[in-house]
């Protein structure tokens, strides 16, 4: 009895028309056609999927344009707004990531319902077409030969190589990697992670299945459907671990200089965005996570953030005047230079943090306020409301920030204080200039800013060892323009020192013979030809380098990477090489900017000056062996698929 019992399972097994096999095996022949109802039946059925098909690829194409030209403004701010496809009705962004998967998912599944009908009538039309050939070779005299049945042409009809790999490319991979680029746009919200993993998995899944099940009879199935098998197993896995390491999958907010005025983002998760130079005047950031944003030079004037966490965010710079930070948690934060003016800071949570120069004057305090181990250096405090003197005495260099002549006098401080910290401070050339004193409650406060007038021109140590003017943005040096100053974070970055970058005050605009087609060319310079082998040696192919940097400080060793790989003397017309040689101020150690120097370049263009603002500019930052990020200077967007081979401009840079 047991062994009758596993033969009946090992019959069923290896039976192809029951399951399991059935499953992923074609279905069997049916009963034939007449040949008339035959021509109508795959006529109407291909002529379905040709019109299903081109809609999917539609609204699948409409979607992507989407998704890439929508910033990531557009998942946070709920009144942004775009067309649906097919339906026209105007919903969120948020709304349309969730809309449309589905959308694409209907379609796809229509086109697979209609391809399932039309493959047995294409197999049987084949066959009867051989039968009727066969036939006609037969007759003979005056007898007509009968017509075979021809199918509509279309692309999913065609047998050749490369018609079948687009059917397959469109039927079984476009809706998925549609999918799989909407899933990692929305993957800057934690929320969507799983949701949006498990439906694109499972839709791949699916058609990885299907694909599996209509492979041919005449082909060695289990090798030729390996590798669907293998994506299958991992896919599975995916969907089993995703969980466990989904927070590895988002990505950070890109909202730099974006217009947030006002914004409700109250609870948002925005761990990590890069936020800085954005306007977020009066927004509403109650209780949001901003730990480790980067809110450099952003615009915090009057926003509430109380409850916020802002723990190791990078808030140099930034103006929160009159913003109500009760209870938020800045621990770690980066607050250098901070305008904290009129700030509600009650139960701010200061621990560790980073407030050099920060102005906190008029600020209100409470007993709960914390500066546990948090750097003071320069910071005023001058009419500072309800302010623990107690608990400051726990912050570090507590004693060299600005206080009232009142604060002076509970803190045990003498009343040369203020005058002490400042001639430091500008012996040191530490930070900016300051305003005037005049509006301080400080009878001597007037001393210092005399003193800064009469030292303005003192010099601060540099890298060479030399010492030069005090800098700023725009200022001519160095053979070209101040275009950035170092800041915390930075590579390079020394407190108390000034280093940053010098661009060239003009875009290089040598005239020379383009080795890929032989034309004279000024002023616009490739990164490589976009060819895979050198057509001679003064040509250059797609090479990947696998070492370049996005970073602030690394442009340097890029372009060394770069003429490595393309060496000057063999390339002299790449944008490396072209920078490199640039001489301008008689200096030798120019070179191309990374991307996120290439960046600054354009936040600071009008201080620079000389920029195109209708071009895009390369940086020496590599995406792939055909791609490098290059940067509009008409709209700042930074381009991820940019070829290698395009002609853009080249601004060189120096450090110093």
């Amino acid at each position: 009895m047991p062994n009758l019992r596993l033969k009946n399972i090992r019959e069923r097994i290896t039976d192809r028309k029951r399951a399991p096999r059935s499953w992923w095996y074609p279905k069997p022949d049916q009963d034939p056609h007449h040949p008339d109802a035959l021509k109508e039946l795959h006529t109407s059925y291909a002529k379905a999927i040709n019109k299903t098909m081109f809609a999917l690829l539609g609204v699948g194409l409409y979607c992507l344009l989407k998704v890439f030209g929508e910033s990531d403004k557009s998942l946070i701010v709920p009144n942004t707004t775009i067309q649906t496809p097919l339906v026209g009705t105007s919903i969120s962004f948020q709304s349309f990531l969730l809309v449309a998967p589905f959308l694409l998912v209907i379609l796809v599944a229509y086109l697979h319902i209609l391809y399932g009908y039309w493959l047995p009538l294409e197999k049987e039309r084949r066959e009867m077409n051989k039968k009727i050939v066969a036939e006609n070779s037969k007759i003979t005299g005056a007898d007509k030969p009968e017509p075979t049945i021809e199918s509509i042409p279309a692309i999913f009809s065609f047998t050749r190589r490369m018609p079948r790999f687009f059917t397959n490319l469109i039927f079984y991979w476009f809706v998925p990697l549609t999918l799989w680029i909407m899933a990692r746009k929305s993957f800057a919200l934690k929320e969507f992670i799983l949701p949006f993993s498990y439906i694109v998995s499972v839709v791949t899944l699916s058609l990885l299945f299907l694909q599996i099940n209509r492979c041919p009879e005449s082909k060695k199935r289990w090798l030729w459907n390996l590798p669907q098998w293998i994506a299958l197993g991992m896919l599975v896995a995916f969907m089993f671990k995703v969980s466990s390491f989904s927070d590895s999958l988002r990505r950070p907010l890109d909202l730099q200089r974006e217009d947030l005025h006002g914004a409700w983002l109250q609870g948002l998760d925005m761990a990590g965005a890069d936020m800085n130079n954005a306007n977020l005047q009066e927004a509403n950031l109650v209780r949001a996570n901003l730990q480790g944003v980067n809110l450099q030079n952003a615009n915090l004037q009057k926003a509430l953030l109380s409850v916020a966490n802002f723990q190791k965010a990078h808030l140099d710079g930034a103006n929160l005047q009159q913003a109500d930070l009760r209870n938020a948690n800045l621990k770690g934060a980066k607050l250098g230079n901070a305008k904290l003016q009129g700030a509600t800071l009650a139960g701010t949570d200061f621990e560790e943090a980073d407030l050099p120069l920060a102005n906190l004057q008029g600020a209100l305090f409470s007993e709960e306020t914390n500066f546990s181990s948090a750097d003071l250096s320069f910071a005023n405090f001058r009419e500072a409301k309800e302010l623990d003197h107690s608990g400051i005495r726990y912050a570090t260099n507590w004693d060299w920030a600005f206080y009232s002549n009142k604060q002076l006098l509970i803190l045990k401080l003498p009343t040369t204080h203020n005058q002490e910290v400042e001639k430091d401070r500008l012996e040191n050339n530490y930070g900016q200039e300051p305003q005037e004193y005049s509006d301080f409650n400080d009878v001597t406060s007037a001393r210092p800013f005399e003193l800064w007038k009469t030292v303005k021109s003192y010099l601060v140590k540099v890298t060479d060892g030399y010492h030069h003017p005090k800098l700023k943005i725009g200022d001519e040096y160095g053979g070209g323009k101040v275009a950035y100053l170092l800041q915390p974070g930075d590579k390079g970055y020394v407190e108390g020192e000034q280093h940053g970058l010098i661009a060239a005050k003009e875009d290089i605009k040598t005239t020379y013979i383009d080795a890929w087609n032989k034309n004279s060319v000024t002023g616009y310079y490739r990164w490589s030809t976009g060819q895979y082998e050198n057509k001679s040696k003064n040509d250059y192919a797609y090479k990947e380098l696998l070492n370049t940097s996005t970073r602030i400080g690394e442009g340097a060793a890029n372009t060394d990477n770069i003429l490595e790989k393309y060496p000057a003397a063999t390339f002299p017309s790449s944008a490396a090489a072209v920078a490199r040689a640039y001489r301008g101020g008689g200096k030798d150690d120019w070179f191309l900017p990374s991307k996120s120097e290439l960046n600054q370049l354009y936040i600071n263009r009008s201080a620079v000056g000389g920029f195109e603002d209708y071009y895009s500019y390369w940086s020496s930052t590599e995406i792939s062996a055909g791609n490098a990020w290059s940067q509009s200077f008409g709209s700042g967007a930074q381009n991820y698929y940019t070829y290698k081979s395009n002609e853009w401009r080249v601004r060189p840079v120096r450090a110093f």
